[in-house]
């Protein structure tokens, strides 16, 4: 999906923005036909792909969509990435503000079951909102909310590959 991302869809524009559950979005994406960007953070479901068709369900879009939805609208996909196996990837998209002037945004994508998330930054880092707001209450190693600026989530052992490493090394 990210090299499909960064070959064949990069500089595609955002047309639409659905909300598909209370943790999943769908961003409608154009490049000479449309392309449908599922981001999942629920935690029984938590992905990212590229969906064949377009969404048959849409919720009532949330505060969380409805900022991307501003923000994104318009935009075009800039870059994907993905640190290797990492369960986290980013997608920046280039847009205009509403004053005009050119911005980068970054919609990160964690898909790490209960604690999946989907997080809107700034370029400088600095977090517009997320699909799950996680404060000092929820988590005291690393919180997600507005104002405060993106930190990946802690690298588990498969990002690095260690775990797959271990796993080859097992085999006969």
């Amino acid at each position: 999906c990210i090299t499909r991302l960064n070959t064949s869809l990069a500089g595609a524009r955002v047309q639409r923005v659905v909300q598909e559950s209370p943790c999943s979005v769908s961003l409608e994406l154009w490049a000479g036909k449309a392309h449908y960007l599922l981001c999942s953070a629920e935690a029984e479901a938590a992905c990212l792909f590229l969906a064949p068709e377009p969404p048959l369900r849409q919720e009532t879009p949330g505060q969380f969509v409805s900022l991307l939805r501003r923000h994104l609208i318009g935009a075009r996909l800039a870059a994907a990435e993905q640190n290797g196996w990492d369960r986290v990837a980013g997608i920046a998209f280039r847009g205009r503000t509403e004053l005009g002037d050119e911005s980068i945004l970054q919609l990160w994508v964690e898909t790490m079951g209960k604690h999946s998330n989907l997080i809107l930054a700034r370029a400088d880092g600095r977090i517009l909102d997320a699909a799950k707001r996680v404060g000092r209450s929820r988590s005291r190693v690393r919180q997600v909310l507005p104002g405060l600026v993106y930190t990946a989530p802690p690298a588990s052992r498969a990002a690095s590959g260690k775990a797959l490493n271990h796993f080859a090394a097992q085999l006969p």
